[in-house]
């Protein structure tokens, strides 16, 4: 006989058998509210938004909350986060039917769990009714026959009655062991505030426990059965956590080992060749299955600033109690003001002790508070962009590192060491070494940075005098905690509560496109006066004595309210929220707004590579070969570059400052895209002939 499976080449990941035939068609066309006006469901549901939208053209819905596979069905009682999620995202219409009960949805009592998946459609007239059960959950990715095999029985009561009556028996017996999950206290808040988001405060998250736990009293009639119920449940719960660590522990590794025997060019993902599987090996044991720990170790010098999902606040945590404060706190505007003159003295000493006496070095101050002042939030900032938006690319615009690049006696460790001070961070920073051994109290190497990142302490990490193979580096030995590959995948994949960076380095960082594209860059080039050195020092010093830390509190206290609020995310200026903030202090203040604040972000690295590749072209113009039919700069490498076809570093560095899609191609002889290249440079070609004749 021949096997139903074998005679296609197309995988049928979803195998549907329609009274007792094989059905082909898509699983949907087997709903159908036209001919049933009830449905009936048990299963897991993964999106109750998608689950209520699939179901809305019934008049009545009922849905029994099932769980995944090794799950915690004890979540539908005791994590009013779940409840809060659950209805949340629900429709107008969809709350309207919960309001009215003609949708209505039911949990299991403590120590059971359901793993049936059961669907009822029937004509409430004459009860005409069809059965669905099977392996699959009511979700989109059950139902898509997409790399996920799932099995469906179905049978309509007119070809076999006995099945559609013993399921209709068998869900309800399983319905006796529910309880109603759209509690009282709910209803009456739809009808005393009607249809709008429904979120869940503390206080009503425990109003709802309360009832909940009324109700399974009442439901269990005796005592010892439900003490025992309890009891199991504590237990399963400890289990669950510990199987859930080690399962955490097992996709960590696992995603490692991918990471390390795969490659991807040109957006193709594929193994690596037996013979680099070899040399791969010693890289797979040492850094997964048998990894350094270094976090135990090494003693972390940063205040510890951890964000709570209980009540949306930042706390700061006592490391040898762990007792939690509340960090952000309003401030009275008589300190307020205090504070932002303070700032301004502070501000005011990258011109009146420098050099020079321009106004730019004092914008990048500024901007470089900002940063700071809202890093601990810059995790929850990517993360809103990504629901807003509804894509994770747009993760990779909210830097995780801010790099503050300038010549010697610039002022970088003096601003780092203010910010970490009036944060709370007592003005302490770590030197980057590169060999730095665990022992150290104020030396870091890239394996320690790694960790910070890995953990959900929110204060920046502050690091002076950082080099360029940090950001640069293509190595693979060494590209799991630092250099380009590190830097993009970090930036582009990490989730959760984790710090931002902020490290200084020389004015000769240079880094390609992709990694620039994901490091806020500001340089100072405005250096001190060595003549005022001991006077800039008392000044810095006074500053830092009598500074404290109200008006960066009283700054996360603002932005927590932005958030409560509904805070909307501006892509193109990730420091918006920030600047808001000083606005309304200035505002509110009456104070002038500082000739230093800027409204928009200061991208100093686009700058540079602008002034220098202008210069270049200034200079050297005659090694620029345009070519206008295919649009299209030839550079001479021997004019341009002073050497013949060589890659080295003066061309290397320069070729990485300049912008996505100005670079054609630099491999051979360099080639530019012509119409970006001067646009970028802000320059008219000296070719007039040929601009005349096209712009």
């Amino acid at each position: 006989m021949d096997s139903l499976f074998s005679q296609t080449e197309t995988i049928d990941y979803l195998s549907v058998l329609y009274n007792d035939r094989e059905y082909k068609e898509n699983i949907n066309t087997l709903f159908e509210p036209d001919t049933f006006d009830e449905i009936y469901i048990c299963t897991f549901v993964s999106s109750p938004k998608y689950f209520f939208t699939q179901t809305k053209e019934y008049e009545k819905i009922e849905l029994l909350l099932g769980i995944e596979e090794n799950a915690n069905a004890d979540k539908f009682i005791f994590d009013p986060k779940y409840t809060s999620d659950f209805f949340k995202s629900l429709p107008d219409e969809t709350i309207k039917k919960i309001a009215n009960e003609s949708i209505k949805v039911r949990y299991t009592k403590p120590g059971i769990t359901i793993h049936s998946k059961i669907y009822i459609q029937r004509d409430s007239q004459t009860n005409y009714t069809r059965i669905m059960l099977g392996s699959a959950n009511y979700s989109n990715k059950a139902f898509a026959n997409n790399n996920q095999f799932e099995e469906l029985l179905v049978y309509d009561s007119d070809y076999n009655s006995k099945i559609t009556e013993y399921y209709t028996q068998r869900y309800n017996h399983i319905k006796e062991n529910t309880l109603d999950f759209v509690p009282k206290y709910l209803r009456k808040k739809i009808d005393q505030e009607g249809l709008k988001i429904i979120t869940l405060n503390d206080e009503e998250s425990l109003e709802i426990l309360n009832e909940r736990l009324h109700n399974i009293q009442a439901a269990v009639i005796l005592p010892d059965e439900l003490g025992e119920d309890i009891q199991r449940t504590k237990k399963l719960i400890a289990k669950q956590e510990e199987d859930t660590k080690k399962e955490l522990q097992s996709i960590v590794k696992s995603k490692q080992i991918i990471e390390i025997v795969t490659k991807t060019t040109k957006n193709k993902t594929e193994f690596i060749k037996p013979a680099q599987f070899v040399r791969k090996k010693e890289q797979i044991i040492t850094k997964v299955l048998s990894p350094t720990k270094v976090v135990k170790e090494f003693k972390d010098n940063r205040i510890n600033l951890v964000y709570s999902e209980k009540d949306l606040r930042l706390y700061l945590k006592d490391e040898k109690t762990d007792n939690l404060t509340p960090y952000a706190k309003e401030t009275d505007k008589e300190t307020l003001k205090k504070k932002l003159e303070h700032l301004e003295q502070f501000i005011s000493a990258y011109s009146k002790y420098t050099i020079n006496t321009e106004e730019a070095t004092q914008k990048r101050i500024f901007e470089a508070i900002l940063y700071a002042f809202l890093s601990p939030y810059m995790w929850k900032l990517r993360e809103t962009a990504m629901w807003q938006q509804g894509r994770d690319e747009v993760k990779s615009g909210f830097p995780l590192f801010m790099l503050i690049a300038g010549m010697a006696q610039s002022g970088k460790t003096h601003l780092i060491k203010f910010i970490s001070q009036i944060m709370g961070n007592h003005g302490s920073y770590y030197h980057y070494i590169k060999q730095a051994k665990l022992s150290s109290m104020n030396q870091v190497n890239p394996q320690i940075i790694y960790q910070f990142f890995e953990e959900e302490n929110l204060t920046p990490i502050f690091v002076d005098e950082i080099n360029k193979e940090y950001f640069s580096s293509t190595s693979s030995a060494t590209s799991s905690y630092m250099g380009e590959g590190f830097i993009k995948n970090l930036t582009n994949a990490k989730e959760g509560r984790h710090p931002c960076m902020i490290v200084t380095s020389n004015t000769d960082f240079s880094a390609n496109s992709q990694v620039m594209r994901r490091i806020y860059y500001i340089q100072l080039n405005n250096p001190f006066d060595s003549s005022k050195k001991i006077e800039t020092a008392e000044y810095f010093t006074t500053l830092l004595n009598d500074f404290g830390t109200d008006l960066y509190r009283d700054f996360l206290y603002r932005i927590e309210q932005q958030f409560a609020d509904g805070i909307e995310i501006n892509v193109n200026d990730i420091l918006a929220p920030a600047r808001d903030v000083f606005k309304k202090y200035y505002e509110m203040l009456e104070m002038k707004t500082p000739s230093y604040f800027s409204d928009k972000r200061i991208d100093d690295y686009y700058i540079r590579g602008q002034e220098m590749w202008r210069d270049l072209y200034k200079m050297r113009y005659n090694g620029f070969k345009e070519d206008k039919k295919t649009n299209i700069i030839l550079l001479d490498d021997e004019i341009v570059f002073g050497t013949k076809m060589s890659a080295n570093r003066e061309k290397r560095e320069l070729l990485q400052y300049l912008p996505i899609g100005v670079l054609v191609e630099e491999k051979g002889i360099v080639k530019l895209n012509l119409v970006k290249f001067f646009r970028f440079i802000d320059q008219k070609s000296k070719n007039n002939g040929f601009f005349k004749r096209h712009f």
